[in-house]
């Protein structure tokens, strides 16, 4: 029931969509390939666990994916990304980790310590998350800190992965606030959060996002220590500090994001001091820095961390998708 439910809010959204101008552009898009009955043809209720599943795995969510929408065109359906994404969630990822895994991510804390304590596990992913902040170390550092100073490739060279075993469920690039001094320069990943992945995509996913936190601070070393300061210190919530420091970003694509966060901070008014701006840009440019590189639709499916309402230091992160709607992976959602 809650499946068709479900379905028939999508099917909704789709019909606004549909009738939705975006830069000028009408869509049509067509009706899913399959229906709530043959959508998982092994499996009569979606929201129960696959009889296949054990919760104790990771992997190549891509390898076997197969896409399930007949479209004419994805204008709308990129324009839509809040609603689509998470629907694709529910769509590709439910049935296959199970319904507490709506997003390919773990969100129920039992599981989450069992995959934690499991040695074989852990291993595995904690491998993988090395062997892949090492190439992106390099490949995004070449990337980030093109044309740019030493300063900028320091901060890549001399970054560290820290991984660490406690309670909490947590990633963070942690930075001295210091122009040049880089005592703290390393991302954090803990056990748990880790833990919670149940794709090679969502380990990528998080080192992506918190290296575009290391590209967007590398790029503002570049400038004076005022301005590093004004970038890391007190005035770090405040937006006119945010908009500045997009610096690094395309124009074109700066204005884009510019003009959608300036219409979310209209409609969210920071009357009682519960929204800090500065880091709504930060996180903007966190997130959207190496967008391009999310090349797989499960980099795409809704993070934990991005709710519907913006919270004090995350605006709605789908609302920006709208400006980096060419590189959504639309051949992995229509077939």
């Amino acid at each position: 029931m809650k499946y068709l439910i479900l379905n028939l809010i999508f099917h909704a959204l789709l019909s606004y969509a549909n009738n939705s101008t975006v830069y000028g552009v009408v869509s049509n898009i067509d009706q899913l390939k399959s229906g709530p009955n043959t959508v998982n043809q092994n499996n009569s209720c979606p929201e129960a666990t696959p009889e296949s599943f054990t919760p104790h795995v990771f992997v190549d969510a891509s390898k076997d994916h197969t896409p399930k929408l007949r479209c004419k065109s994805l204008t709308a359906l990129t324009s839509e990304m809040n609603s689509y994404n998470r629907y694709f969630g529910h769509f590709y990822c439910k049935e296959k980790f199970g319904k507490t895994a709506f997003n390919c991510n773990e969100t129920n804390s039992n599981t989450i310590r069992s995959r934690a304590n499991d040695p074989v596990l852990m291993n595995k992913i904690i491998n993988f998350t090395k062997e892949k902040f090492r190439d992106y170390k390099v490949t995004l550092r070449d990337e980030c800190c093109n044309g740019k100073s030493k300063n900028c490739y320091k901060r890549f060279n001399d970054l560290e992965l820290k991984i660490e075993n406690n309670n909490k469920t947590n990633a963070q690039y942690e930075f001295t606030l210091g122009h040049h001094n880089l005592t703290y320069n390393s991302i954090k990943l803990t056990h748990l959060k880790l833990a919670a992945q149940y794709t090679q995509e969502g380990i990528e996913r998080l080192l992506l996002h918190e290296m575009g936190h290391v590209c967007h601070v590398a790029s503002v070393s570049e400038r004076s220590t005022n301005d590093f300061n004004r970038f890391a210190g007190n005035s770090r919530c405040d937006k006119s500090v945010g908009e500045e420091f997009f610096h690094s970003f395309d124009p074109r694509f700066r204005k884009c994001l510019i003009k959608n966060l300036d219409e979310q901070i209209k409609n969210n008014p920071n009357t009682n001091g519960q929204f800090c701006y500065g880091k709504w840009y930060r996180e903007a440019a966190a997130e959207m820095m190496f967008k391009h590189r999310m090349d797989s639709i499960y980099h795409w499916i809704r993070p934990t961390y991005s709710d519907n309402e913006p919270t004090k230091n995350n605006s709605n992160i789908y609302k920006l998708h709208e400006c980096v709607k060419e590189y959504y992976p639309k051949d992995q959602v229509c077939s």
